[in-house]
């Protein structure tokens, strides 16, 4: 087997699906000021590119991994400054900076893919997967319930499913968690690893 011709698409067996957005539904976006967190991760990265190309939408950048946010400037502006509005260092363990953030930028929709996902980092450190994963979550949770926002998007992981490992273990401790408190407002994603490779159009 020539190992050049493998990819993604022939291990999963299927072509990456194309999420098409029509104009209503890009439309009523432009009305939200929407705050994202993890935005230089995987997911988030991509939530901001589709975010970026909406004309007229406000929407805040946040990660607490200022390389990460470095990349994602990079790939949006040609530029490394962080001189833009849209793109700010956050630290969900810090409710106090989340408390600052939220207050200033006034968002009316939180999409949240903050998160510490591999795996054997994790598995080694189960204290920071808490830390960050589930009490940075609830920080940011409390914050948007304070603030009266009622538009909360919790992007989560196929691991939850009968899960196995730390990762998984804070994924489903915090979707439990969110079901206990009655988040009625909160839209729980679970994302399969490959799902990053979606590509997403604007009609």
């Amino acid at each position: 087997m020539n190992f050049s011709e493998i990819n993604f698409q022939s291990i999963i067996g299927r072509q990456p699906r194309s999420t098409v957005f029509q104009i209503d539904q890009v439309e009523k976006l432009t009305k939200e000021r929407v705050l994202v967190t993890g935005a230089g991760g995987s997911i988030g990265s991509k939530i901001i590119e589709f975010l970026s190309r909406i004309d007229g939408l406000n929407y805040l950048a946040t990660d607490r991994d200022e390389g990460s946010l470095h990349s994602l400037s990079l790939k949006l502006n040609s530029t490394a400054l962080f001189d833009q509005p849209q793109i700010e260092l956050l630290d969900l363990r810090d409710v106090e900076g989340i408390r600052q953030c939220i207050s200033i930028f006034k968002p009316t929709l939180i999409i949240h893919a903050a998160a510490l996902k591999h795996l054997s980092a994790l598995q080694r450190q189960p204290r920071e997967a808490l830390l960050t994963n589930v009490f940075g979550t609830a920080n940011l949770v409390e914050v948007a319930i304070e603030k009266g926002i009622n538009k909360f998007i919790n992007v989560s992981t196929d691991k939850v499913a009968e899960y196995t490992s730390v990762l998984g273990f804070t994924k489903n401790l915090l979707s439990y968690m969110l079901r206990v408190l009655g988040m009625k407002f909160i839209l729980d994603l679970h994302l399969a690893a490959l799902e990053m490779y979606l590509t997403l159009e604007v009609l």
